[in-house]
């Protein structure tokens, strides 16, 4: 009689998998904010005051997070073996439809996130700190590294390599395992919740599309609308979006008033017919297994107790409450 796929003397190749696959986020993350530390406390010993140009920051934030992170990540997800992707394309509409998903998916997620954020000391802290570097950032650099940059490593690693690689266990798990860790990696209460909802939607798109280019796309259209253009309103109009409330529009211009509606009134519109996509497209989930599938427990194991699947919350529960 063929044995179970799923039997205890399998666990350790399955868990493998999914524990070199966390390994490689926690790398991507966990090393490069190690370095980042590092460099900051020689840099403040050896040149002081170089922290205090935002190039310099920028460059020491994001260089050894995705250089040394991301090609460290690479080197540890080739130890798999990957699995080709069936490319049956994607359409102009089935593009335009994912994008309105992932719009209405951010803001419901982004809520979440915030109002939890807010209930931990520091939540709003976190949030002005960040929103007071990309303020202070030529737009250009911001268009550089979150619109351009990031999309292309995250996706590279979170969609391409990952998914790849545990596409063997069927689509749900190589779905999930990729959204929960791509939500691990940024490691903050107001991206935790909203960054997993669209990495479920990035790894349907890239498993039904084969093609990460779809994705890549994608991403970096979500983050130009939710970076790029926000911050060029608020330069525009003196006026937070994140901050925004009734007392200052009451207060505001009619050029302020006219850009912020117009803003607020196009994304609420891509919200709702985010809804509506979201509503017909889970009747037309097209979700299939691999060689190696199981259900439940069987896959629960091997896929969340591993080595790196600890190492990187770890990394993650640092991130938010010691970091």
């Amino acid at each position: 009689m063929q044995k179970n796929q799923h039997e205890p003397n399998n666990y350790r190749k399955d868990r493998t998998f999914f524990s070199v696959s966390a390994l490689s986020v926690a790398c991507l993350t966990g090393i490069g904010t190690v370095l980042v530390l590092l460099l900051s406390i020689i840099l403040r010993l050896a040149v002081p005051g170089l922290l205090d140009n935002i190039y310099a920051v920028w460059i020491l934030t994001y260089a050894p997070i995705f250089g040394v992170g991301g090609l460290l990540a690479w080197l540890l997800m080739r130890i798999l073996p990957k699995q080709d992707l069936y490319r049956p394309g994607m359409t102009v509409g089935y593009w335009g439809r994912s994008f309105c998903v992932c719009m209405m998916l951010m803001y419901a997620g982004a809520l979440l996130g915030s109002w939890i954020s807010n209930l931990i000391s520091g939540g709003e802290q976190e949030m002005e700190a960040f929103q007071k570097q990309i303020n202070e950032t030529p737009i250009w650099l911001v268009i550089l590294v979150v619109v351009i940059i990031g999309p292309i490593v995250e996706e590279l690693v979170f969609r391409k390599l990952m998914i790849d690689r545990l596409i063997v266990f069927g689509d749900v798990p190589a779905i999930l395992f990729s959204a929960i860790t791509f939500s691990l990696y940024h490691g903050t209460f107001s991206q935790l919740f909203y960054t997993f909802l669209i990495g479920l939607v990035f790894g349907y798109i890239y498993i039904r599309s084969g093609r990460i280019h779809n994705t890549i796309i994608l991403h970096m259209c979500i983050n130009f609308l939710g970076s790029v253009v926000g911050l060029l309103i608020t330069r525009a109009t003196g006026v937070s979006l994140s901050g925004l409330t009734m007392e200052k529009v009451t207060q505001m211009g009619s050029r302020a008033l006219a850009l912020i509606g117009g803003y607020e009134a196009i994304l609420l519109l891509v919200i709702i017919f985010g809804i509506a996509f979201f509503i017909k497209a889970l009747r037309r989930l097209d979700l299939r297994p691999g060689e190696r599938s199981g259900r439940g427990i069987r896959l629960a194991i091997p896929m969340f107790f591993n080595l790196g699947f600890a190492v990187l919350v770890g990394i993650c529960l640092l991130s938010l409450f010691v970091i």
